[in-house]
């Protein structure tokens, strides 16, 4: 049984690749490493600690430490949201389903709190969420599960009753290698206004269901994640629906419970983890 959601943020609830993308292209600029939007992708969804090393490691620069580029980078893309930060279609209708099923929401993202707060502020949703968790209290970003586990921890509930919501395929990774059932919604933005079909097939592939958008999160969708069979939507799979109605918050909706799912996806390209294992260990410590 789906007892709370997760949603991942950049890309997601706010349209802020296309910031982060600003941001790196100029602070990299200035240092000397001259990046386009296309270069930028390779590292999208990544810490930001993650980048900037990414970036160091291909070409050296002299004077600011990496630390100190990051901050740059974290301070431009925070003043960025907050100017022109706008909010994904249909995050408000998808926050609103979810509270009218009493459902508690967080936010499960790689970005650090000083954006994470100004993405809240800017959406004026701080309050929509139970719990908030940034990469940068986990040692590894997405694709590895820590993220989603600590959202998970925050919560209360064991991952195997979450239910997140990733843009990316690396998130998506992320959220089905912490046990958690996912539901893809491709983010337009991040390659310029449009998703190529590689990255929209290994989402299909990857996660539970895929969406156009999260005006799309509707009763047939909730039946299809939360049911017995952990159907794919891309490959005409549904959940069926079970008589268990104890989150039939919604008017005139059916709440369905259901097995979960397995653990970990087959997809996530690291070798010093067990995702299932991370899993256990979780559910484990925390008695799930």
């Amino acid at each position: 049984m789906i007892e709370a959601v997760v949603f991942d943020m950049d890309g997601l609830l706010v349209d802020s690749e296309p910031l982060w993308q600003e941001a790196e292209i100029e602070i990299f600029g200035a240092l000397g490493l001259h990046l386009d939007r296309a270069a930028c992708l390779r590292t999208r969804g990544r810490k930001i600690d993650e980048v900037v090393a990414h970036w160091y490691a291909e070409a050296p620069w002299s004077g600011p430490s990496p630390a100190a580029v990051r901050d740059a980078i974290v301070g431009r893309v925070a003043a960025l949201v907050r100017d022109r930060g706008r909010a994904k279609p249909g995050v408000d209708h998808a926050l609103d389903f979810f509270a009218a099923r009493q459902l508690p929401l967080a936010v499960a993202s790689s970005s650090p709190y000083a954006v994470i707060d100004a993405v809240l502020e800017r959406l004026d949703a701080g309050r929509r969420f139970a719990a908030l968790h940034s990469g940068e209290e986990e040692r590894f970003g997405k694709p590895h599960p820590a993220i989603f586990l600590g959202a998970a921890r925050k919560l209360g509930v064991a991952p195997t009753r979450c239910l997140a919501f990733e843009d990316s395929p690396a998130g998506v990774a992320a959220a089905r290698a912490a046990g958690m059932r996912c539901v893809a919604v491709p983010d337009p933005g991040a390659g310029g206004g449009s998703v190529a079909a590689p990255e929209r097939a290994r989402l299909a592939a990857a996660a539970d269901v895929l969406i156009p958008s999260l005006l799309e999160v509707d009763r047939a969708l909730w039946r299809r994640v939360a049911g017995a069979n952990r159907g794919r939507d891309e490959r005409g799979g549904s959940g069926a629906a079970s008589d268990d109605r104890s989150h039939d918050r919604g008017p005139d909706d059916d709440a369905p419970s259901g097995e979960v799912p397995d653990g970990a996806s087959e997809e996530v390209p690291l070798s010093s983890y067990s995702p299932t294992e991370d899993a256990r260990q979780y559910h484990r410590r925390s008695g799930a």
